[in-house]
């Protein structure tokens, strides 16, 4: 496969690679996992068996009592929000901020795998599935709205749709604060699992790079990273983000719940 791959040490050094690609790609995209071995693939295809139908129209129903600011206005803002709140869709968080998909990719890591932080151009993508080099949806396209339509049809439809195989790239409106925060932006996948890999895999000229992080330097780039002000407050603007900086502050060593002093009670 057509994937660029890099390795980086420090923060400077990641920042350099990442300055080389922006140079190339024209508003590139990015995306941190905390282990390196994972692949490209939406929470949707992570399950065996799974009724998306039912949990589009069961969040629909549920979620107006719940919803803090501006209610979704059409099925792509709610498909955004389920996304955004933990249900398995078939679209992939990226975000247009280098150094959030770094946090992303090592505050979580175990130090045990390498992390990594994948780079997409997402005119690049677009112009190879949908031979159309910008980013989607314009609500003011009629061509966009009959696209759109084939990545999401309706729920519970009367006759069985076909998804389209390889991903597309879009950028969604802010309508949620994290969505904003994190410089939200998404793939939506088709039937193809793998489908950023497949679109890479077929040009020798494909924008998709991965960037390396050896579980060695993960520590001493977290480190940077928090001296440098991007912390769980950054990324998550509101008490969740503030009650994870404080936990990662104020406590340590976890106890694990097979030796933890109350399961003697039980």
């Amino acid at each position: 496969m057509a994937i660029i791959t890099k390795a980086t040490r420090s923060l400077p050094e990641f920042l350099r690679v990442v300055s080389l690609l922006s140079d190339k790609w024209e508003g590139p995209w990015f995306r941190g996992h905390d282990r390196a071995a994972y692949p490209l693939i939406p929470k949707r295809y992570r399950y065996r068996q799974i009724d998306e139908d039912e949990i589009r129209s069961e969040f629909k129903r549920r979620m107006s009592q719940l919803i803090v600011g501006s209610p979704p206005r059409t099925e792509w803002e709610r498909y955004f929000l389920m996304q955004h709140y933990g249900l398995p869709t078939r679209l992939l968080d990226w975000s247009e901020g280098a150094l959030l998909a770094l946090h992303f990719a090592l505050i979580t890591n175990n130090r045990r795998s390498d992390a990594a932080v994948w780079v997409l151009d997402p005119f690049w993508l677009n112009g190879e599935v949908i031979a159309n080099d910008k980013l989607l949806p314009d609500p003011d396209d009629p061509r966009d709205k009959e696209l759109l339509e084939k990545y999401l049809p309706d729920p519970f439809p009367t006759k069985k749709l076909r998804l389209p195989d390889l991903p597309i790239a879009l950028q969604p409106p802010h309508i949620d604060r994290r969505i904003a925060a994190q410089l939200s932006s998404f793939t939506l996948h088709g039937r193809e699992p793998y489908g950023l890999e497949l679109a890479a895999g077929k040009t020798a000229a494909a924008r998709l790079a991965k960037i390396n992080i050896p579980r060695a330097c993960v520590k001493r780039m977290l480190e940077q990273m928090l001296d440098a002000g991007i912390t769980e407050t950054t990324v998550y603007p509101d008490l969740q983000g503030l009650s994870l900086e404080l936990t990662r502050l104020h406590a340590s060593r976890p106890i694990r719940w097979a030796s933890h002093p109350a399961r003697r009670f039980l």
